[in-house]
């Protein structure tokens, strides 16, 4: 399926928009395939390739992935090149928006001296080396990015949801930049949630895995590698529990 047909699919599938302008989905559980959940993968692409053989995804499978495609790791656009190929492909791939791609695509519009000075950060500089049909691509495929989705009893957005507030599944803003936020079922109707943006350690991950919490960061800081127990990419199947996670094995970082 080539790109402007996977677009087009994309805005009838899945059929279930929770907001009318697409900003999250009710996505039905698989018939016969996994949950999988992969955290923030910052540009990390032979991260991302690794793990995506450890779990032996097929389109049976659902795929989501947490927001944070790119940035910080060496190759960004790559790994868009993978995500984009994916959806092509057929694969049941749900992207989130994260803070990362809200940036890419606020300082794309901001005009040519913003993005050029984007493009001059040390962890965007492979953008700047593909040609702008490449990058008018990615911002056509991050701008149908939903903030977050239904699945179940899950819900699974980037960075969580401010319920502080009064609706917080209307928060935007909120699901894509807070760092901190108190679990409450009876708001946001969900039994956890499943979110990036927060770095945490290996065991940090496995812990709350085994101890069935209701909020959940799969965020190992891929691209710190010289932390210890963080500097890994993980997965979750979310039926299973089951938990799989590589280490960072990217041959050069971006700081």
């Amino acid at each position: 399926m080539g790109f402007k047909k996977a677009m087009k699919a994309w805005n009838g599938l899945p059929k279930n928009p929770i907001d009318k302008k697409g900003r999250a989905y009710e996505i039905p559980l698989p018939e016969s395939g996994r949950r999988w959940a992969i955290g923030d993968i910052h540009g990390s692409l032979e991260s991302f390739l690794t793990l995506l053989d450890r779990i032996e995804l097929s389109k049976q499978d659902q795929l989501f992935l947490l927001g944070d495609l790119i940035n910080r790791g060496p190759y960004s656009a790559l790994v868009m090149d993978k995500v984009i190929s994916l959806w092509e492909e057929g694969y049941q791939v749900y992207p989130l928006l994260g803070n990362h791609e809200e940036i890419f695509l606020s300082t794309y519009h901001a005009g040519a001296g913003e993005w050029k000075s984007f493009l001059n950060r040390q962890c965007a500089l492979q953008f700047a080396q593909v040609s702008t049909k490449r990058i008018a691509k990615y911002v056509a495929f991050m701008e149908v990015l939903p903030h977050y989705y239904r699945s179940g009893d899950d819900l699974l957005v980037h960075a969580g949801f401010n319920t502080a507030c009064e609706k917080p599944l209307k928060k935007w803003k909120s699901m894509n930049w807070i760092r901190s936020f108190v679990f409450d079922e009876t708001a946001l109707g969900a039994k956890r949630v499943i979110h990036g943006h927060v770095p945490v350690s290996r065991k940090t991950i496995v812990k709350a895995i085994k101890t069935n919490q209701n909020s959940l960061s799969l965020d190992s800081a891929c691209v710190r590698s010289q932390i210890p127990y963080y500097g890994m990419l993980t997965a979750l199947e979310l039926n299973s529990g089951q938990c799989i996670q590589v280490k960072n094995c990217d041959t050069q970082l971006a700081q």
